[in-house]
């Protein structure tokens, strides 16, 4: 999906990832760049161990990556 600039520079993040992200009007956002991309998540939406942004896994409202969730099923299993 193509999405344009504005000339201060801000573009509109479509009404179908805001639900999937579940965000919501005045929320925080914390915009990142990693590997060549603009990474956006809600603040404090990264893994709940490490922080991590990518592969992730929600549990009741909290985030885990795969790579914690490997540990911890190793770990605790």
């Amino acid at each position: 999906m193509r999405n344009e600039v504005d000339s201060l520079g801000r573009f509109v993040i479509p009404v179908k990832f805001r639900r999937m992200l579940n965000i919501n009007h005045g929320d925080e956002l914390d915009v990142t760049c990693q590997k060549g991309a603009l990474v956006i998540k809600k603040a404090g939406q990264g893994c709940v161990f490490c922080d991590g942004t990518e592969d992730l896994f929600f549990f009741e409202e909290r985030a885990v990556c795969r790579e914690c969730l490997k540990k911890l099923t190793e770990k605790h299993w």
